[in-house]
């Protein structure tokens, strides 16, 4: 059911129907039934834990978010709400469960409580009860923001949200704390951090202990009435940056990822309140992700915990992203292993996924005035090369209207002159790269991340083909890697642009040389006018006449280089033309009478089977 996280729309009749009935069944009288009543036989444990149960609850399918709020044992619908990007559906249904299990105790403060208590809450990773109720109606009030200013909310229901009894609960708690709190007049490490954490430790020991008590508590944020102290808030946040180099190297040290991943939410919850009134740029973000990047490179063992908040939370946090942290994300190191590069591209990939379609060009501009000036030494090519082949690894490159439509976002940015030449500056850069690994050689051409970013720039139009191809071709001959690569890229791009592409005298030569090189491979490729050519030699078949001739004489001339991939196939058509197959051979045939000669067959003493062809003694004289 998880994997199934990105599917929007799942058939009624798939077989994650039966899994959905079976496993997240819609919960009667309060029982745990299902998943929900899942439980280890030794520690009686529950099997599904809260974060499986975050991650059903936030799926993109409609289907399976709705049956797993509905389905959730009553202690995790607390934790349910402190998510992000909650259907509205699975928020009103949440605080609709909420007080129906008040209603059913018979203490509701008291079952409320217990619902926020340190063993109800131990798996959440989060801090005390009084800071969990803070952050919860935090985001129930966000989430009634975001339903008044949709404009398409019942007022029905937002009536019924405002009267819930658990909110008002989460209200009182918060007040009682307030009072308590401004009864002390004492300034505090702000509970974006458990003062008894590790983390909490690390950042006195660090000497930031009178950064943080300068700054207002949590609860001044509430007074703040105009813009001036919003920004002045921001700015004294933001010079404070919280998750630096070293203390994050000692939080991963201790393993305290479950504290680090509460921080970088209530961060991130905060970043988002003031940059609804202010204007806030990503800078600090992107010095948080890229310090979390580069401690996770540097660690000998990644904790498979700090790869999963990495995962989850750098895409998030780099939406608004610049190139500080995208030098960090394309980073070179020869000396990772096939774990830490697997990481790192499915990093990029979740990156890539997360971003604005701006955001990703962005980037790709970025990507072309490096190699444009000569600053790819530090940086990875092949990472490079996905950014600019995100989501159409599975598209086959050719110049039909419906694949440049596809293909048109991915394609803007290569526009100008001086993009298309450090697009393909880069492309060969792959090549290189590629040629001098002894592992990657046995890897399709076709499959690999440089030659497909050739294939996108050709498709742009017939102007960025030609310019690409002279680009290659100023580099043969040559007596180096580009003497062995070179050719058959060429060819590759022959063979997917066969329509488009000027054939000038020396890159003809060169195709013939490379065809010959690379016969088995040049069989095998695939090319836009084989339907043609298969079309032409089948209607030779079935009745051969002039104009099916002239179509293939046509084809021959234009595209020599394809025409040879079918010439078996014209010798099959020929030959199965003038066979003797009945003594009927029809009218069109040209019949000729020859002198049976008697057959022998030299054997050398041994028995042998003779099968007799009988060929030539008619067929069809213009064919």
């Amino acid at each position: 059911l998880i994997s199934s996280w990105n599917e929007k729309n799942i058939p009624t009749n798939n077989e994650l129907m039966y899994l959905v009935e079976h496993f997240i069944p819609t919960q009667s009288n309060g029982e745990r039934i299902g998943a929900a009543n899942a439980s280890f036989a030794t520690t009686k444990k529950l099997a599904i834990s809260v974060e499986d149960w975050v991650m059903l609850a936030k799926s993109h399918c409609d289907l399976i978010a709705k049956r797993s709020v509905l389905a959730v044992p009553d202690t995790f619908l607390p934790r349910l709400l402190l998510c992000c990007g909650l259907p509205r559906s699975s928020f009103i249904t949440i605080i609709e469960r909420l007080d129906k299990v008040g209603d059913s105790a018979l203490d509701k403060n008291k079952c409320f409580r217990q619902l926020l208590s340190s063993s109800a809450t131990g798996e959440w990773g989060v801090l005390k009860r009084n800071t969990i109720a803070r952050m919860l109606l935090g985001r129930i009030s966000a989430y009634t923001d975001l339903l008044q200013d949709s404009g398409d909310c019942k007022e029905s229901v937002l009536s019924a949200i405002a009267s819930s009894y658990f909110i008002s609960w989460l209200e009182s708690e918060c007040r009682a704390v307030k009072k308590k709190l401004s009864s002390k007049k004492r300034a505090r490490i702000p509970q974006v951090i458990d003062p008894s954490s590790a983390i909490a430790k690390i950042l006195q020991e660090d000497k930031q202990s009178n950064v943080l008590s300068s700054m207002p508590s949590e609860d001044s944020y509430s007074q703040l009435s105009n813009l001036e102290d919003l920004k002045r808030v921001s700015h004294e946040c933001e010079k404070s940056c919280l998750i630096t180099k070293e203390t994050l190297e000692r939080v991963c040290g201790e393993g305290n990822f479950e504290k680090l991943d509460g921080f970088l939410q209530e961060y991130f919850d905060k970043y988002c309140m003031e940059k609804r009134h202010s204007d806030r740029d990503g800078s600090i973000l992107d010095q948080i992700s890229s310090n979390l990047v580069i401690v996770h490179r540097s660690m000998n063992v990644q904790p498979s915990a700090l790869s999963r908040l990495i995962l989850h939370w750098v895409p998030i946090l780099t939406k608004e992203s610049n190139s500080a942290f995208w030098v960090e994300l394309f980073h070179r190191d020869d000396k990772i292993g096939s774990d830490a590069y697997d990481f790192k591209n499915i990093l990029l990939t979740q990156c890539m996924s997360s971003w604005s379609r701006s955001q990703v060009s962005a980037c790709q501009l970025w990507i072309l005035n490096e190699v444009k000036f000569g600053r790819t030494f530090s940086y990875c090519i092949k990472s490079l090369l996905k950014c600019f082949l995100h989501k159409i690894s599975n598209v086959k490159f050719s110049n039909t209207g419906n694949n440049k439509k596809l293909l048109k976002p991915h394609i803007d940015v290569l526009g100008p002159k001086d993009q298309t030449e450090s697009a393909v500056k880069l492309a060969l850069l792959g090549a290189q790269e590629w040629s001098n690994e002894s592992n990657g050689m046995h890897r399709k051409l076709d499959e690999l991340e440089w030659m497909a970013m050739l294939l996108l720039i050709g498709g742009v139009d017939k102007k960025h083909l030609d310019l690409m191809a002279g680009i290659i071709i100023s580099n043969l001959p040559s007596d180096s890697w580009e003497g062995k690569v070179l050719p058959g890229t060429l060819l590759k791009i022959y063979a997917t642009y066969p329509t488009n592409m000027n054939l000038p005298g020396k890159i003809r030569d060169v195709l013939v040389k490379a065809s010959g090189e690379m016969s088995h491979q040049w069989l095998r490729w695939e090319t836009p006018l084989d339907h043609q050519f298969l079309s032409a030699v089948s209607s030779l078949s079935i009745q051969s006449v002039h104009r099916q001739q002239h179509a293939i004489f046509d084809l021959t001339k234009k595209h020599p280089l394809i025409a040879v991939k079918y010439l078996s196939k014209i010798a099959s058509v020929i030959i199965k033309d003038a066979e003797v197959l009945s003594s009927f051979d029809g009218e069109a045939k040209v019949r000729h009478s020859y002198e049976q000669l008697p057959l022998l067959a030299l054997s050398e003493n041994k028995e042998i089977r003779v099968k007799v062809f009988h060929w030539g003694m008619s067929f069809t004289e213009s064919l």
